[in-house]
């Protein structure tokens, strides 16, 4: 912008000439027919100093209005950055907590299949239970122990990445926070539902949206200027000029000129350059075009799905929650039904599995919640530093 300012305002330059050696050869026809010639040897000095100030230039005002519009453009681009480095952050973080989460689930349904599996060796060796009651235990013992591994490498995997991220370094995984008891009582919540509302903050706020916009008026602009090439320019001209030939007759003679003026230029004839400029700058419009439509409905869609995905997202957490309960239930229903003869084994350890499910599926429908919120004020254009706070508020540890 300030290059461009800079074209429209005076220009001054200044110009100093010395020639210390200047030949002159004069021949003259005398009196007598003859011709004489002269030579002179002389050094001589000049200064000068113009001013120019443009007066009328379409091209050069077109040019100003671009670079305003290309240097916003890259203030949009630069405010996108930081609020994309904000959910990346936020995103890793989360999946590093999910995946904590799913390591200690899965730890402790191995504990407690392995727990079921000593619970019936103790049965077999007094004969409570069956060979096949051992084998079907020690089955998903082993199943568990593979699931445990997948789990601590997802784990690793998650926090190298936020660490990689953060550029801080996670020790292990008591690094990781935990969500506190009676989270779904804090849970932020929207101040409205109105998917219209979300919509027209997205229109006007998002900043990837308002970058490809900005950058189709820039092209736009660049089109009037290319077509400014047409039109005449106009300046201001001034000089003044000292000239010091040092010469026989004009010893100690100093010469001054002072002029003012307006120049006018009128392009004629480019080659067709201008021509093919325009159509050039027009197909770039078209092009920006289609891409800020695209990102209008990339950011609509997203937009409208962690709406749906928010709005349902206290009844899923409060389904999993009963489903966690009745799964619970279930598995103490089963061990006592197993004592009384109604439930074999094989009911225990399904129920073990249906609850762990259960706590697995709570975990990410709490984790999706809080993704949600975030992802809809980031596509919104609304997200800021203390939003990522009151997540934060929500953990411990």
């Amino acid at each position: 912008v300030s290059i461009s300012r800079a074209n429209l305002l005076p220009s001054i330059t200044a110009e100093s000439r010395n020639t210390p050696k200047n030949a002159q050869s004069i021949t003259v026809r005398a009196p007598s027919e003859e011709y004489l010639t002269f030579k002179r040897r002389y050094s001589s000095h000049s200064a000068s100093v113009t001013l120019q100030q443009p007066l009328f230039d379409l091209r050069r005002w077109n040019q100003l209005k671009q670079s305003k519009a290309a240097a916003e453009a890259s203030r949009y681009n630069l405010m996108e950055a930081s609020q994309n480095l904000m959910i990346r952050v936020f995103e890793a973080y989360i999946e590093a907590l999910y995946a904590k989460d799913q390591y200690q689930i899965a730890r402790s349904q191995h504990d407690a299949y392995a727990e079921e599996l000593k619970r019936n060796q103790s049965a077999y060796r007094i004969g409570d239970a069956t060979r096949t009651d051992v084998a079907e235990t020690q089955a998903q013992l082993a199943a568990s122990e593979v699931a445990l591994e997948d789990a601590n490498d997802a784990m690793l995997v998650a926090m190298q990445n936020l660490s990689q991220i953060t550029g801080s370094k996670i020790s292990g995984i008591g690094a990781i926070a935990s969500i506190k008891p009676g989270y779904i009582d804090h849970l932020p919540q929207l101040k409205t539902q109105d998917i219209g509302h979300w919509k027209s903050l997205a229109l006007n706020n998002n900043r990837r949206l308002l970058q490809a916009r900005k950058s189709v008026e820039e092209a736009r602009i660049a089109r009037t200027k290319a077509k400014s090439e047409y039109a005449p320019t106009v300046s201001l001209v001034a000089d003044h000029t000292r000239n010091t030939p040092r010469t026989d007759e004009t010893l100690d003679h100093r010469y001054r000129t002072s002029s003012i003026g307006v120049a006018v230029s009128i392009p004629l004839y480019s080659g067709g350059s201008t021509n093919a400029t325009v159509r050039q700058v027009n197909h770039e419009i078209e092009s920006r075009m289609r891409n800020a439509e695209a990102i209008t409905h990339d950011i609509m869609t997203n937009l409208e799905q962690k709406h749906r995905l928010l709005t349902s997202g206290l009844l899923r957490i409060t389904a999993r929650q009963r489903a966690v309960k009745a799964a619970q239930t279930a598995l103490t229903g089963n061990r006592v039904a197993v004592i009384v003869g109604d439930r074999v084994n094989i009911d225990i350890l399904d129920a073990t599995q249906q609850l762990y499910s259960a706590r697995s599926a709570l975990n990410r429908a709490v984790y999706d919640n809080l993704k949600a919120i975030i992802y809809l004020k980031y596509y919104a254009g609304i997200l800021a530093p203390s939003d990522i706070e009151d997540i934060d508020k929500l953990f411990e540890g």
